[in-house]
């Protein structure tokens, strides 16, 4: 029970959020390729000695199959994936390079999406990056014996979205050196703001930082028992990108997360910090 709550919480940190800013459309290249890597560190507190330490680094290269008038057609491939995670004290490490580790249970478990293309819509006035079509027969089982195949099976899934989603920033119509905007998104169980600053354009590179919360309040069924969850989550980051293209060339942002998640009856604190890093080429 105590991996699923970890689980859980994991899948959390890394789901994407999506802010749209409705200015100059993305305009990218038929079949161009675009290298990206993603870093991630997280140190994540429960209370009652259950820490989960985590440190990722995934290889994707996105390629532009098509346009029409909505947006794009994009192919994402995991190519690389290397994992390590300290869990209440147990160390489990995966590395997708090394043969041996690919007939581990994790191993296996990553197999599912190595080297396998999936397809992307993106939406070329938003930014909002949907799943063309996923098979979801060789996913494996998130409550497996092993906690980091789990944990590979949930953050994946929602990590591939992020990569092609972060790709691409936008920035609103009218805006110059040294001005501020806001954008939001609210829903039953989620209210998340963010504010962001352009710091400066220099040619083909602008930068933008930005800071906002995210609110979560819900319920989740794990295990056939329902959970209660409530996060705060605090951001700072920084984009550079090419304001003609919207490509971003390099993405960070550091959470720091706290909450409680609640289940028959026991309430469990969460602390949490996530440093992230997306670099594309």
């Amino acid at each position: 029970m105590k991996k699923s709550f970890l689980l859980l919480c994991a899948a959390f940190l890394v789901s994407p959020f999506v802010f749209s800013q409705n200015s100059n459309p993305i305009k990218i290249e038929k079949d161009r390729l675009i290298l990206a890597t993603a870093v991630s560190t997280s140190d994540m507190d429960m209370g009652m000695g259950m820490q989960m330490k985590t440190s990722n680094v995934a290889s994707n290269k996105l390629l532009i199959l098509g346009e029409d008038p909505a947006g794009y057609k994009i192919s994402n491939t995991l190519t690389k994936l290397k994992s390590d995670m300290d869990f209440m004290g147990q160390q489990t490490n995966y590395d997708s390079e090394k043969p041996a580790d690919n007939e581990s249970e994790t191993g296996k478990a990553v197999a599912a999406q190595l080297n396998k293309p999936d397809t992307f819509l993106l939406d070329k006035l938003t930014g909002k990056v949907t799943r063309n079509k996923k098979s979801e027969e060789n996913m494996p089982d998130v409550n497996q014996g092993n906690p980091l195949a789990g944990l590979m099976s949930s953050m994946n899934s929602s990590a591939d979205v992020q990569v092609a989603e972060n790709a691409f920033f936008i920035i609103p119509a009218g805006k110059k050196t040294g001005d501020s905007w806001s954008d939001s998104t609210s829903d039953k169980s989620m209210k998340s703001k963010r504010i962001f600053t352009l710091k400066s354009i220099e040619g083909n590179t602008a930068t933008i930082s930005y800071s906002g919360t995210i609110d979560v309040s819900g319920n989740q069924e794990i295990q056939g028992s329902e959970v209660a969850i409530t996060m705060n989550t605090k951001l700072t980051g920084e984009i550079i990108f090419n304001p003609t293209t919207n490509l971003v060339s390099k993405r960070t942002m550091n959470s720091d997360i706290s909450g409680t998640i609640e289940m028959m009856g026991q309430a469990m604190p969460v602390n949490a910090k996530v440093e992230s890093r997306f670099i594309y080429q």
